[in-house]
């Protein structure tokens, strides 16, 4: 098994893990308090990781703040490089600072309240705030509150709140202005990306240890937290699709902006897998590819392949335009708890198997392995946990930020390498993991799978 991961860096504060028991307790009980030398150290290294920023022009830092930076195919070596390692670096150091100033009896208490200012996010976006707010100019929050529909009160509150997270600007007192966050509440993308994060996963993160109490830990997809938090037997996609099909239109653009951003822009799914060496007529299926934007960026780039894009009807929505693929690209009503029904050579999964607690993704695989040739693929694209201390905190926090969303919305989960393994035999003690590759600056790793012996 090949295993090929890009970038691994060393948590600036990590140490050797203890040789036993005894050296992790006296450690744990020993662990000495900031001390003056120790903020000397953060300070140090923040400046040491911000000069990997003076090295940009004002265009590559303004470039930073566009919701389409990571997907623009002229996006500098330079950007790419901070966006990939430094930047993790110099966010790892800057929360340590924080942290260590605070101090533990106020971090704490401060740190329970980090919903406050979602909740406020949440109601912005939901009224839509940023956008009746001018582009180009302040307006009073009366006149925001009359344009939105709001009372003046809330509107001011909740804005305010922002103001302190560097959302919104207040140049004069009783008047708002746009500033480089805010604006991008105009973009539709993103207002979908963050209606969805400030509203299904936010109701469902707080009901955690309700839904585990109430369930006994149940890791059933109709028992997940946020079956509790909307009152529902339905697992959440049926959910959506059927009691709110406005939520489900709302993450279907959620996916899609997700789909081609950061580390999850879709240059890495191009870039993860050989494509350009399949031969002309090779049969690539995305199974729960929904909109088919998967799709699209790998027959862009191997003009002789087939695409079949599966999902459910509710799933493929309306996003079946293929004009300019000359009909190489097509959708397919499926549900990937049945058994394939597409004979093909390459079947992906991309961002699908997180979704779901280990017994349901094994049923998934295995009804892909039911359909599988001699010599044909599943390719799985998701996240890898890392193991702690294995890279900065600030890039495990974002690993394990999914973690918690994905148990919160579906009783799903990420996996760590060893994890994937056992889900793969679990599945089918035939399925071998035969490589791993995270391409620079991806989230999400590649992973190839092919039928072993027994």
């Amino acid at each position: 098994m090949l295993v090929a991961t890009v970038s691994d860096r060393s948590d600036l504060a990590r140490s050797s893990p203890p040789d036993d028991l005894n050296m992790l307790q006296s450690s744990h009980s020993q662990e000495p308090l900031p001390t003056r030398e120790d903020l000397h150290r953060l300070i140090g290294e923040i400046n040491r990781f911000t000069r990997a920023f003076e090295s940009l022009d004002d265009a590559q830092i303004t470039a930073l703040h566009k919701p389409d930076t990571d997907t623009r195919s002229d996006a500098p070596m330079g950007l790419t490089k901070c966006l990939a390692s430094e930047r993790y670096e110099l966010q790892t150091a800057c929360e340590s600072l924080v942290r260590a100033t605070k101090g533990a009896k106020r971090y704490l208490p401060m740190f329970a309240q980090s919903h406050r200012p979602i909740s406020a996010l949440q109601y912005v976006v939901h009224f839509r705030l940023g956008k009746y707010l001018p582009l180009d100019q302040s307006i009073s929050f009366d006149e925001l509150a009359a344009l939105a529909g709001v009372p003046e009160e809330q509107c001011q509150r909740t804005i305010r709140m922002l103001v302190t997270n560097d959302i919104f600007h207040e140049p004069a007192v009783g008047y708002v202005a746009p500033n480089r966050y805010s604006t991008l509440l105009a973009d539709e993308g993103m207002e979908a990306a963050l209606g969805f994060l400030t509203e299904e996963t936010f109701r469902a993160a707080s009901c955690l240890a309700p839904a585990a109490t109430h369930w006994n830990h149940s890791q059933e997809r109709t028992k997940a937290p946020f079956n509790l938090a909307f009152n529902t037997v339905l697992p959440m996609f049926d959910f959506l699709s059927l009691e709110e099909p406005w939520r489900a239109e709302r993450f279907r653009k959620t996916m899609a902006f997700f789909g081609g951003k950061g580390g999850s822009d879709l240059e890495h799914l191009v870039h993860g897998f050989g494509w350009t060496s399949l031969s002309p007529g090779t049969t690539v299926v995305d199974v729960g590819g929904s909109g088919g934007y998967c799709m699209r960026a790998v027959a862009a780039v191997n003009p002789g392949i087939k695409c079949i894009v599966q999902d459910i009807e509710s799933g493929l929505g309306d996003y079946k335009s293929t004009d300019s693929f000359d009909g190489r690209i097509t959708f397919a009503v499926h549900d990937f708890f049945s058994p394939q029904t597409c004979v093909a050579d390459v079947y992906l999964l991309r961002w699908i198997l997180h979704d779901y607690p280990d017994h349901a993704a094994a049923r998934i695989l295995r009804c892909q392995v039911s359909a599988l040739k001699p010599g044909a693929k599943v390719l799985v694209m998701d996240s890898i946990l890392p193991n702690p201390g294995e890279k900065t905190k600030a890039e495990e926090k974002d690993a394990r930020l999914s973690d918690i969303g994905m148990w919160a919305l579906l009783n799903g989960r990420e996996r760590d390498l060893d994890a994937w393994t056992k889900l793969f035999s679990m599945a089918d003690p035939r399925l071998k993991l035969v490589s791993a590759v995270t391409p620079e600056g991806s989230a999400l790793a590649v992973m190839e799978l092919q039928l072993g012996e027994q």
